[in-house]
């Protein structure tokens, strides 16, 4: 491959990143939240309720970070904390009802901008995509 079409890919990949994260953040902001907001509700929705230190890990950021995550959530009606079941020293967070309705919302709106943005790419081409993108972040294509 030349340098040429390597650099090309390169720029593809970074102009897709961009404009990916501005869809994302305009969809958030008229929800009242941010990406690492939502990524709390979705690890929340995908994995229920954890103690903050998990959060933590699973979001890869300081536990500082994320206990101002769960003060503004919590604000904002999204999550509660309360007693772990096990641990008294621990504090569980959990979704509340807005979250819950939140995340699915999220979870609908993912699936149906997928199906607008790649529905009528065919898949063997989609495929490709998805092994280039692995290598591009270092992860692993299952084919």
């Amino acid at each position: 491959m030349s340098d040429d079409t390597t650099l090309a890919a390169f720029d593809k990949a970074f102009e897709l990143v961009t404009h990916v994260a501005e869809l994302m953040q305009e969809a958030l902001a008229q929800r009242g939240l941010t990406t690492p907001k939502a990524q709390v509700i979705f690890a929340l929705h995908h994995e229920g309720p954890q103690v903050q230190r998990k959060l933590s890990e699973a979001l890869r950021c300081t536990p500082r970070h994320v206990t101002a995550l769960i003060d503004n959530l919590s604000e904002a009606g999204f999550v509660a904390r309360g007693p772990h079941p096990t641990d008294r020293r621990a504090t569980l967070v959990t979704l509340t009802q807005q979250g819950v309705e939140a995340a699915e919302r999220m979870v609908r709106e993912r699936e149906k901008s997928a199906e607008e943005l790649l529905g009528e790419v065919p898949e063997d081409q989609l495929k490709a995509f998805i092994a280039v993108a692995d290598r591009f972040i270092g992860g692993q294509s299952d084919e």
